[in-house]
């Protein structure tokens, strides 16, 4: 067996092993999508949909979502703002001697990446995204570098042809994807395929269709079916080798490799028997089949209402219309039809299911992120509070889940391929550790969010953290009886601030370390005044005691 062979036959059977994990979900999966109507065979491009497209109306469980995604997304990266900043990392870079230089380099950082997620098609794609982990559990975004036009592409793949898994420490490090292409896009795509199968591509044209594999794996974990580890040929110092394998012929077409994984995949909510996760319809399926159900009653029990069946006698058969405003004339009292049955009491079947959209809109947290895009009820600062510590209580878990899994891994491997292509060049100052070891260049940015949801969430946990200090400060001072232990233990300025930060107090409101450091400076220095004050007029008593005079503690001044 040749190496080819042995890797095809190696990387086939890891294919394998990952589609049987993710066939015990995917039942459930497919069937949250067809629910709400995404990515089925009627909206698809791809003619290998396994979405089924079952509705039988456009329901109010699709619009709950739509306000979701459009809230979520807006609120943690609105491309008309800046949701994101950079900082220096200080162990790779050593602070200038002018600190205006290190703060230039940070804003043309933020510029260049800002202009990149504009030129690029992000935004759409990371809403796509967004929508495939809410609905089905994960999305996966590639990260590539478009040579002709010089741009980061993000590409949202089609969630049923992707598999991937993570190691030990959950980092993820094996990935595939199938697709297909036709004569042509094969002559285009792999210009150096060889001669037999580039005539079955001249041959088969548009018509043919040959089945690809796209595969990314971790090259220490690759062996053979003789335990040895597999070897490849082209990038040996990256970490994760690249194969297109086309699964037709069993032909490596290309091979490559990546220093970074360049698959930014999204768990929407984490299970312990699957790493696929669960989505949010997925989680809450019964509720979305409930509503689903209660909508066909209605619609059933509202065309019973207008189209119910009559008893017409024979003298009017010709001219009786049974729609709801035709006009039918009567010539005695035995022609007027009945009905068949009796009309259906469509008031409580509506109220079931306006019940049931409620629900729906509350488990979409519609109230939160209506407050957040729209301002037309005017609310009350308490209820404001409510709103926003009743929704981040339940929304955070989610957007910490999305920040650190999908958000800040576009921005790392966006910097790091505008970085190695030259579209952002580091300040050449001799003060950059800039090199790693196999010769690229090094990160030395650190992100931040500062998106209107991050403030937020930063600001409800402080709140919180403040919240629990004071809580666990009264409780402390009403055992031990000890009014001084608080100021011995915190830094009780300190926590003032920060709650009244969280709380929304403006900046303008606070004092800065220098006010404040100023002021303690001042005090200080009264008390220091009224000490000495007090000693003055402690000697003044003392000599007019003396001297018989009276004071204030010797009325009479004798002795």
């Amino acid at each position: 067996m040749t190496d080819e062979e042995r890797k095809i036959e190696t990387i086939k059977e890891a294919f394998e092993y990952e589609r049987s994990l993710r066939d015990k979900t995917d039942t459930l999966r497919f069937e949250a999508m067809s629910l709400v109507g995404h990515r089925t065979k009627s909206l698809s491009a791809c003619d290998d949909s396994p979405v089924k497209d079952d509705r039988t109306f456009q329901g109010e469980d699709v619009k709950a979502l739509e306000t979701f995604e459009r809230g979520f997304s807006s609120a943690l990266m609105d491309r008309n703002t800046k949701w994101f900043a950079c900082s220096i990392v200080p162990r790779l870079y050593k602070m200038g001697q002018n600190p205006i230089e290190d703060i230039e380099f940070t804003s043309y950082v933020e510029k260049a990446l800002m202009d990149e997620f504009s030129a690029s098609n992000l935004y759409p794609s990371s809403s796509l995204a967004s929508k495939d982990s809410m609905i089905g559990g994960y999305s996966c975004q590639l990260v590539q570098e478009d040579p002709v036009r010089h741009r980061t592409v993000y590409d949202t793949l089609v969630p049923w042809r992707c598999w991937f898994n993570h190691d030990r420490f959950y980092n993820w490090d094996t990935f595939f994807y199938t697709y297909t292409l036709n004569g042509y896009e094969m002559l285009e795509r792999f210009p150096d395929m060889d001669e037999r199968l580039k005539r079955r591509c001249k041959e088969s044209r548009s018509a043919g269709r040959f089945r690809m594999l796209f595969a990314i794996v971790d090259r220490k974990k690759v062996f053979g079916s003789n335990g040895e580890p597999v070897s490849f040929i082209i990038g040996k110092n990256m970490k994760f080798a690249s194969l297109q394998i086309c699964l037709d012929t069993d032909q490596i077409l290309e091979e490559s490799g990546y220093i970074d994984f360049p698959v930014v995949i999204h768990i929407w909510e984490q299970v312990s028997d699957s790493h696929y996760g669960i989505g949010l319809v997925m989680k809450y399926i019964s509720e979305f089949r409930r509503l689903h159900m209660m909508a066909y009653e209605y619609g059933v029990a509202f065309t019973k209402l207008n189209h119910r069946g009559w008893n017409v006698p024979e003298s009017i058969k010709d001219s009786f219309s049974d729609e709801p405003y035709a006009r039918n004339v009567y010539r005695s009292a035995n022609e007027i039809p009945t009905p068949l049955e009796n009309p259906p009491d469509i008031t409580a079947t509506q109220n079931c299911y306006n019940i049931q959209v409620d629900a729906i809109r509350r488990i979409c947290y519609n109230d939160y992120m209506n407050f957040l895009t729209t301002h037309e009820q005017v609310y009350t600062a308490t209820q404001v509070n409510q709103i926003k510590a009743e929704s981040l209580s339940q929304i955070a878990p989610l957007s910490e889940n999305v920040l650190n899994q999908k958000l800040m891994p576009l921005l790392k491997l966006t910097y790091v391929n505008m970085l190695n292509n030259g579209r952002i060049e580091l300040p050449n100052r001799g003060s950059i550790v800039d090199i790693n070891d196999d010769g690229s260049p090094k990160n030395v940015i650190r992100f931040t969010f500062v998106s209107a949801m991050s403030d937020q969430l930063m600001m409800y946990t402080q709140r919180n953290a403040a919240q629990a200090i004071a809580e666990l400060a009264q409780i402390w001072t009403n055992v031990t009886q000890d009014v001084t232990l608080v100021p011995r233990t915190f830094k009780v300025s300190n926590i003032l601030k920060v709650a009244a930060k969280a709380n929304g107090a403006d900046a303008d409101f606070i004092m800065t370390e220098e006010e404040t450091r100023e002021m303690e400076k001042q005090i200080q220095q009264a008390q220091a005044q009224q000490q000495q004050m007090a000693l003055m007029q402690q000697a003044s008593e003392i000599d007019r005691n003396e001297a018989g005079a009276s004071n204030l503690n010797n009325a009479v001044g004798a002795h």
